[in-house]
């Protein structure tokens, strides 16, 4: 293990396609109010979508939108997936389109606007709704507003198998769940398509790249406009004695019990786990992933939250 090996992260690249979304916003090209019904309603599958004319870019990005998660709450996927492995194509993978079908014939878990529920299908349809409004495919973009103009040079599109400079991933809960190998990289490259993530999450990445990231977009510099009121706010508050505290657009908001208030996200792919977090109160981040899927992530990332923000407190209190 070296310091510039690269992970897939998970679903920390959600943190990414939110803040496409207010790129978006900011240039005016789109309303995160609008009804995506404006950029996708004429296609032939909108219909059968559920909650479809009530849904925002907003409500997508927020986890409002009453949408199941194909990743963990459809067996169809399990299946499909299953199906992929075992075929003779190694390139093989679930388009966007095929992922939208396993939420087709589910009923919305409640209106859209009006719960909160994890979804990486509603960020898939996000996705898909933003290339319909730009034209351009959403890696091409992301690649030209964010990735190459700060330098982000060890995050990459997660849009092929032979992705450079990876770390061996075992994934001990995906052999399980999806029946994938336990090793996750042969001869050089990713043993299934990480295609089929897209904007679920669709990035490898590096935890150096990952903090420069957390720093840059909950700072407030990620683009010339004020965005972290829109970003930060919380789509739907589940304690009404903690309003701070949610699910933002593309980030979890919550209070560290010692150190303020935290932004952050967490990542998971098959073999390999990713963490994220921020504190405005001490413009610290912290990203930590680890080659095992089935780690105690969490834990390990409060333990090193200790040790940099005590360490840093101690710095302070010797300076008095």
């Amino acid at each position: 293990m070296t310091t510039d090996l690269r992970m897939p992260s998970g679903s920390i690249g959600k943190t990414y396609v939110a803040a496409v979304g207010l790129a978006l916003a900011a240039e005016g090209r789109l309303d995160l109010d609008e009804p995506i019904s404006s950029w996708v309603g004429e296609e032939d599958w909108f219909s059968r979508l559920p909650n479809g004319e009530d849904l925002t870019l907003r409500i997508l990005l927020s986890h409002s939108g009453g949408l199941i998660d194909h990743a963990f709450q459809s067996e169809d996927f399990i299946v499909a997936v299953r199906e992929d492995l075992a075929s003779d194509d190694p390139d093989a993978y679930l388009k966007p389109r095929e992922l939208l079908e396993f939420a087709f014939a589910q009923e919305p878990l409640f209106v859209a606007g009006e719960g909160f529920s994890y979804t990486d299908t509603g960020y898939i349809l996000a996705g898909m709704a933003m290339e319909a409004v730009t034209g351009e495919a959403y890696y091409d973009h992301l690649r030209r507003i964010f990735l190459d103009p700060l330098g982000f040079e060890l995050t990459l599109a997660a849009d092929r198998r032979d992705l450079p400079d990876l770390a061996q991933g075992y994934a001990h809960e995906s052999a399980e769940i999806f029946g994938t190998p336990l090793r996750m990289v042969d001869e050089g490259g990713l043993v299934f398509n990480p295609l089929t993530e897209w904007t679920g999450g669709g990035l490898v990445n590096n935890p150096q790249d990952l903090v420069r990231w957390a720093q840059v977009l909950y700072e407030g510099r990620a683009l010339e406009v004020d965005y972290l009121g829109e970003l930060l706010a919380p789509g739907f508050v589940a304690d009404p004695e903690r309003p701070a505290e949610g699910y933002g657009l593309g980030v979890r908001v919550r209070d560290s019990d010692g150190h303020g208030l935290v932004f952050g996200h967490g990542g998971f792919y098959p073999g390999y786990n990713s963490q994220l977090v921020y504190f405005p109160g001490s413009g610290v981040a912290i990203a930590l992933q680890i080659n095992s899927d089935k780690s105690e992530i969490g834990d390990h990332t409060m333990a090193l939250t200790q040790l940099v923000l005590d360490g840093l407190e101690g710095e302070t209190s010797d300076a008095d």
